[in-house]
């Protein structure tokens, strides 16, 4: 399972010119989250949501997600992301209350934050300044400037 989110995490932020998911540590990071800091609902959505990926990737592609090519990982995020938005449309016209979050938006959720909050993330992604100066609300970016947030 722990090698299963590294690689759908490395789909959602891929290495670049800066470092993706992996070189972060972000998969650790979704492991300690979800153990010390989920319900055992999401724990369990979350489980099932990696086993169903898995099934899909044999029945869609004849093999598992981490000896797909790029281009099936990314059909498999938007597939993951479509049925995320449709079943939490699904669940607002119904008017479901408690139901256990959708594995894509745990997975995408944990490992935005596992990124940008991984020393990695925020000085190699993000223009990090150990101890900022003052507020200042509106200011220029040049082109290809890194952000702070």
């Amino acid at each position: 399972e722990k090698k299963l989110v590294a690689e759908l995490a490395e789909t959602i932020i891929p290495k670049t010119s800066t470092p993706g998911a992996k070189d972060a540590g972000v998969a650790a990071y979704i492991e300690i989250m979800l153990r010390d800091c989920t319900s055992p609902q999401n724990q369990v959505a979350f489980r099932e949501g990696l086993k169903n990926v898995n099934e899909s990737c044999s029945t869609n592609y004849g093999t598992g997600y981490h000896k797909l090519s790029t281009a099936q990982k990314n059909e498999v995020m938007r597939s993951l992301e479509k049925t995320a938005k449709d079943n939490e449309l699904n669940n607002k016209t119904n008017n479901v209350k408690g139901a256990p979050r959708q594995f894509f938006r745990m997975l995408k959720d944990l490992t935005l934050s596992g990124y940008f909050t991984s020393e990695k993330g925020a000085t190699q992604a993000l223009a990090y300044l150990q101890v900022p100066g003052r507020w200042e609300g509106c200011l220029k970016l040049e082109p290809g400037q890194k952000s702070w947030y």
